[in-house]
């Protein structure tokens, strides 16, 4: 059972500053097809809309034994899923989105206790160059480790 799911891109895509954590409101499915590990961050991002926070983007796999659901019923996988945040938390955010420029990003979801909680952060995004560069440090800080570890 994974404890966590991370979004990986996130650490190439984006310069992060600010780390918070936010509850995520789910149904009972939902909750188990994460405990399962059928989550998925491809091209996942948050907003401030009207004084809530949205999570776009998270596609959550139906849950297969979910008795609840007629099977009729059309279940969006990646429907916007509402953060639960304070009032000063989202102030904070919705100012620091519209006027410096910056964009939520989720980071990772994980369990706290029963709770699912998601960890979100303001971030820039990384320009090509910032990306190819630091690629390269890290290709130069590995052959460095490799050539010392043989010696």
């Amino acid at each position: 059972m994974p404890t966590e799911a991370r979004n990986r891109d996130a650490f190439k895509d984006y310069i992060l500053t600010d780390a918070m954590e936010a509850g995520i409101v789910l149904t009972g499915a939902e909750v188990k097809s994460i405990r399962l590990g059928r989550a998925s961050w491809s091209g996942s991002y948050a907003a401030v809309e009207k004084n809530n926070v949205f999570l776009y983007g998270l596609h959550i796999e139906p849950y297969q034994y979910d008795t609840t659901r007629d099977k009729t019923d059309s279940y969006d996988p990646t429907h916007p899923r509402k953060l639960l945040l304070k009032a000063k938390e989202i102030q904070k955010l919705k100012a620091a989105t519209q006027a410096e420029g910056f964009t939520l990003v989720p980071l990772k979801l994980y369990f706290k206790k029963a709770l699912i909680k998601v960890e979100l952060a303001l971030g820039k995004g990384k320009k090509k160059f910032d990306k190819r560069a630091e690629m390269k440090r890290k290709t130069q800080e590995r052959e460095t480790e490799r050539f010392f570890k043989y010696k």
